[in-house]
């Protein structure tokens, strides 16, 4: 009787490190090919690509800051912030100076384009 229950639940957690390791790996291969198309100047399918990285791992650093990127590529600064800060607040724990750099490139652009009109 033990050594059954143990088969079960030896069975289970193999079963639920299977799926984990199956979203990490279609994460990781979104997040490549977002930056495969990102480094062709292809920002609206990086874009698409990130996001679903993010429909995978919502809570993925690399993808919310790649996405920023991307959306600054394409002058959407608003959202791309957004990312950013999303990005920050999840990385609150241990600062990541790239990323408030990146926001205050991103903002200091969009000002310069709204100075212009």
């Amino acid at each position: 009787m033990y050594i059954s229950s143990c088969k079960y639940i030896l069975s289970a957690i193999l079963l639920i490190f299977t799926i984990n390791v199956a979203a990490q790996k279609a994460e990781r291969d979104y997040i490549r090919k977002g930056n495969r198309l990102f480094n062709d100047s292809t920002f609206v399918e990086a874009e698409v690509n990130y996001r679903k990285a993010l429909e995978v791992n919502p809570k993925s650093t690399v993808s919310m800051y790649n996405l920023g990127n991307t959306l600054s590529q394409q002058q959407k600064f608003k959202e791309a912030m957004e990312q950013y800060v999303a990005a920050s607040n999840i990385e609150k724990d241990k600062p990541n100076k790239l990323i408030f750099t990146t926001i205050w490139e991103c903002f200091f652009r969009r000002l310069k384009i709204m100075l212009k009109r």
